[in-house]
Parts: structure tokens; sequence; C-alpha cells
């Protein structure tokens, strides 16, 4: 089934919504049918979902509905390995941003026969490069023209853009998408302990690093540099990959402690933190230099300005649209939403 443009999908909502017995209409305005479209990408997007009963943050995608989400499956994403100290046996690794789901991870393991094992850390300095978002256009459309430079790399991206400053949200992904292009990791307001409020991050291991921003033709400055210096895990042995065994966070001292279910080479110790980390927990007999997640990744997001639809498979837009339907109308108290509700539940 082909898929439905941003355009095709708002005709197809408007539709449904429209009260053809009285011949009357019940308007929506464009944000407000795109929100409701969003939330019913997203909710499809859990529907296809199979949470782990053991570990609540780790899920399986429905056999049934594999075709549905491929799209957004991410496979084998490498995770840079940070440690606190240079004596830590607890290594972690940052969530890339677009991070939605997790399907599986593993860690790239070196046990303490290797020669590297007695000095596998090195202190490097990681660079905040902090943009305030925001166009500086005195009149509307705004952000109609994104440019992004990293050396002497460039990309742009151009659409109508926006009537509203406030609907910057949905260029946030797609600046960030722009420097991943480039080779630079990005993230909106937080990144490990830093938070900034609408500043867009980049991240950099390379203090030289000369990254420039333009919206709608005029520059961005960027906000003060942050240096902080942190141990990265940096191993010129291969050594081999194990599967985590992720656990719950209130098992985790448990499990760390418990001769029987403790962190081993063979099946090292996971578990997600609230603040975007994975951490991956080593012993004195073998450490952790690198972590591989496999993920759903957040969808894009569905614009009708952008004329962006949703990338997910054509087989799911209509059904998009019937939860959107179904949004909007518990939201005015429309008197035909339990059929819209018994409708959607048949169709499934």
């Amino acid at each position: 089934m082909d898929k439905l443009s941003a355009k095709q999908k708002h005709i197809y909502v408007t539709q449904g919504l429209q009260r053809q017995g009285s011949f009357r209409k019940d308007f929506q305005f464009a944000g407000a049918i795109d929100l409701a479209l969003n939330q019913a990408q997203n909710r499809l997007i859990k529907d296809r979902l199979v949470a782990n009963g053991e570990v609540p943050y780790k899920f399986q995608i429905n056999s049934k509905h594999v075709s549905d989400i491929q799209e957004l499956v991410k496979i084998d994403r490498p995770l840079l390995v940070f440690k606190e100290s240079a004596t830590s046996l607890e290594s972690y690794g940052m969530l890339p941003y677009d991070f939605s789901y997790l399907l599986g991870d593993t860690s790239l393991v070196t046990e303490d026969c290797e020669a590297t094992f007695k000095n596998p850390t090195n202190n490097v300095l990681e660079t905040l490069i902090p943009f305030t978002f925001n166009s500086a256009a005195t009149a509307g459309p705004y952000y109609r023209k994104i440019e992004i430079t990293v050396g002497t790399q460039s990309a742009t991206y151009l659409c109508d853009g926006f009537t509203t400053k406030l609907e910057f949200v949905y260029m946030i992904d797609i600046v960030i998408q722009l420097f991943n292009s480039l080779g630079v990791v990005a993230y909106w307001e937080q990144y490990k302990y830093y938070y900034t409020y609408n500043k867009l991050v980049l991240v950099t291991q390379n203090p030289s690093l000369v990254a420039t921003l333009k919206i709608d033709d005029v520059a961005i400055n960027a906000d003060t540099t942050i240096n902080n210096p942190v141990v990265v895990f940096k191993n010129s042995i291969a050594g081999y990959t194990s599967v985590n065994r992720d656990v719950k966070t209130d098992y985790l001292y448990t499990s760390r402690t418990s001769n029987f279910h403790t962190t081993s080479p063979d099946s090292p110790l996971s578990v997600l933190v609230a603040s975007g980390k994975m951490n991956v927990y080593g012993t004195k007999r073998f450490l952790v230099s690198q972590i591989n997640i496999n993920y759903i990744k957040k969808p894009r997001k569905i614009s009708l300005t952008l004329n962006q639809g949703s990338e997910l498979s054509g087989t799911v837009h209509e059904e998009i649209c019937d939860i959107a339907i179904q949004i909007l109308k518990k939201q005015v108290a429309d008197e035909t939403y339990p059929l819209e509700v018994e409708d959607n539940r048949r169709i499934k």
C-alpha cells in the first residue's frame, strides 16, 4: 500500500470529522491535526511492541506486526564507553538522541589476561557546544532555511517555514539529523548532567572543531563552550562480544553481590538509568570497551507545513489517521466517539 503524504492524512482526518447528516464540519487547525497524527503514530508503535515482564524498559516486536515498524529498527548502534574514573569498574554509554525503546544490548569485553587490561583508559576532553535555537527573522515565515557547517562540510534544509516561532519543535529532529550526517553528535537541551533550556548541544572530543548554525540567513552564535575532562575506555584489543543481562534497577545491588547472579564476562549486568545512560558493570576480571544496542528510534514527526508524512509502512497510514480521528473526537466530546472506538477495534 502506498504511503499517504501529510496533505492526504489531513484530508483523511478532516473527512473523518465531518458530520455529513447535519451538513456541518468540525474545524480543526492544521497544528491540532498534526498533533493528533503524531499522538496516533506513537500509540500505534507502542501497540506493536510487547513489554518484557522481568525488565520493564526492554521490549520485543510483536511478530505479526514486524513489517509495520521495521523502518524504525536500528541494529548494533555502537556507544562510546565512558567511566566515572580510571579505577571504576562501571562503564556507561550515552543513548542516542533518537532512542525510544530498547530491544537488546551487547558489550565488547576484555578480560584480565590481555596486556592492555592494565592500562585501558585515557583522559580526554569532551567539548560541549551549545546553540540557542531560535529564528532571528523579524517577520514570518520562520525556520524556512537551516544551514550548518562542520569544518569544510556543509548541509542545508529548506522548507516553507512556520507562521510562529513556537513551531520550532518540528525543526529540532531535522537539525540534529543534519549535524549527525556531518559526523557530529547532537542532543536537545540535555546531555549527561548538563541541562540548558531551548538549546542544541553539540558533543565532540575534538576541541578544535568548528561548527556553525544559520537560521533564516542569520548566524547563531554558539554560547560559552564547556570542556569536561572524561575517562574513555580505549582498547587496541578487539576482545569478544557478550550479550548483556538487563536487570531492573531495584535488583541491581542484589545481582551484583550475589555469587550466582553477579556480573561476568559472558553475561555482563546492564541497566538503563534516567539520565539517558546505559550502565554496564565489570569486575577486576573484565572490562567493557564498547556497548552496542538494538532499539526502536523515535519516528519522524508528521507535519503538513514540512510536507512530512509518516516513515512507517504504508499499510498502517490509514490506521494512524483513524486513531487521530478518535483522539480528536474525544477532545471535542463528539457523540460518535464510541462508534469510532468500536470501528477501530474491529479493524484490528
